[in-house]
């Protein structure tokens, strides 16, 4: 290469009227292949080589998500402008629902597409599914569910309990005129 210059790949070299283009100032360095990392990928695969201002993406494989930055860029330096990401096993912290158990799932975590499944305490009905499954994000499918009071139609609710009787759901129906009665008596 001429003065001022270095090459990029000095045992490579093209043929004389190709070579410039492998030229690069010497205060600019290649950066080596994006390093590998355990259960997951990266889009370089393939490259033979990165230049300044390349960049690299990186995914985890299915039941994994990543820890760190996800894109890294070659710097002039010839280093990647972060440190590799890694890929984690994902898991789902075993939720607990208020004023209700699980029926299963052991443990305190779960793996993706492991089910857990729920019951209310006495007293209490169970609103959603009883069952959710962990995604490979951690997070849990459907939304969790909620127990709440038996007693909760018509807008009535909070009906203190009968020590020693069993809670049953129950309706009430307010008739017009009682209602209009209540109104205008206020």
């Amino acid at each position: 290469c001429a003065g001022g210059l270095s090459l990029l790949f000095p045992r490579h070299c093209l043929s004389h009227t190709l070579s410039w283009a492998f030229c690069l100032p010497v205060a600019v360095q290649p950066c080596r292949k994006p390093p590998e990392i355990p259960n997951g990928n990266h889009s370089g695969r393939g490259k033979a080589f990165f230049t300044m201002g390349m960049s690299v993406i990186y995914t985890c494989d299915p039941g994994y998500y990543l820890v760190g930055n996800n894109i890294v860029f070659c710097k002039a330096s010839g280093n990647w402008s972060q440190p590799s990401p890694r890929c984690e096993a994902a898991v789902c912290v075993n939720p607990h629902i208020r004023n209700g158990r699980r029926v299963d799932g052991q443990g305190l975590l779960s793996a993706p597409g492991q089910a857990v499944t729920f019951q209310c305490h006495d007293g209490y009905s169970l609103q959603g599914n009883d069952k959710v499954i962990c995604q490979e994000d951690g997070s849990w499918h459907p939304p969790l569910p909620i127990c709440d009071r038996l007693y909760h139609d018509q807008g009535l609710s909070n009906k203190p309990e009968i020590p020693g009787k069993s809670c049953h759901r129950e309706r009430y129906k307010v008739s017009l005129p009682f209602f209009l009665l209540f109104i205008h008596s206020q």
